[in-house]
Order: structure tokens, then C-alpha cells, then sequence
């Protein structure tokens, strides 16, 4: 395992975290729960998300279905951002 490349410390303000999956290899439920605590940021997420960010202490949480987009409100264009299938499907046990 290699550190982070930032401690989370030296983070600037978070506005927006977006998920693209949960593998279980790569998702770090407590990184997720300390930006929520710190941050409170807007949590973009697949569908059935909300069941990993709620316990996780996240508030403001957008889920989207293959191929949906949600934009942000930020000027001066708000942002567009599919969310596409990608990677594999394999079981966390």
C-alpha cells in the first residue's frame, strides 16, 4: 500500500466528491466518512450508493443511473459529468 500523495490535512476545500464505484479495494469508507465530517461535500454517486455514503455520515448525496449527468452549480459553465460503465463486477467478501 503507498501513502497518499496529499495528506488529508493540506486538502483544499472539497465541494464535490464523485464516486464512480465500491470496490472494496479501492474505497476507503473512512476517508469518505472524515470528508463528509470536514468538508460536507456533494456526493456523486452510482445508484445504491447512498447505502455506502449514509452510513459514511454524507448529507447532500446525487445518484445517477448509466448514462445520466448532473450539473454543478458552479460559474461560469457548469460542469457535465456521465457516469459510464466501467471496470468489472466483482464481489467484495
Amino acid at each position: 500500500m503507498h501513502p497518499p500523495g496529499l495528506a488529508f490535512e493540506n486538502l483544499p476545500l472539497i465541494d464535490v466528491v464523485r464516486l464512480s464505484h465500491d470496490h472494496c479495494d479501492h474505497c476507503d469508507v473512512s476517508t469518505l466518512r472524515r470528508l463528509a465530517a470536514v468538508h460536507d461535500p456533494l456526493f456523486v454517486a452510482p445508484l445504491r450508493h447512498r447505502d455506502l455514503l449514509t452510513p459514511a455520515r454524507a448529507r447532500r448525496i446525487i445518484e445517477l443511473d448509466w448514462w445520466e449527468s448532473h450539473s454543478l452549480p458552479h460559474p461560469p459553465r457548469p460542469p457535465r459529468s456521465p457516469l459510464s460503465r466501467a471496470g468489472s463486477w466483482l464481489p467484495c467478501t
